[in-house]
C-alpha cells in the first residue's frame, strides 16, 4: 500500500534540509558545489583528457575558480 502524500507535504518535507547548507567561515557565504573540468595532456599518449571534480565554491574562490 502506498502513502498518499500531496505534492505541499513532500515540498514541506525537502524543505526541513535547508539547514544543511554549508557556509564559509572566512566571508560567511553560502558555499556552492560546482562542478570544476580541468583538462591535462597525458604523457603517454599526448592526447588531452579532462578530470572533472565538484569544488566548493563562495565569495572567497569565486574568482580563482570561475574567473
Amino acid at each position: 500500500m502506498a502513502k498518499d502524500r500531496s505534492f505541499a507535504a513532500k515540498t514541506a518535507k525537502t524543505g526541513q534540509n535547508i539547514a544543511l547548507v554549508k557556509i564559509c567561515p572566512v566571508c560567511n557565504s553560502p558555499v556552492q558545489a560546482v562542478k570544476y573540468i580541468e583538462q591535462y595532456k597525458n604523457e603517454a599518449t599526448g592526447t588531452i583528457r579532462f578530470k572533472d571534480k565538484m569544488v566548493g565554491v563562495c565569495k572567497c574562490n569565486e574568482k580563482d575558480l570561475i574567473g
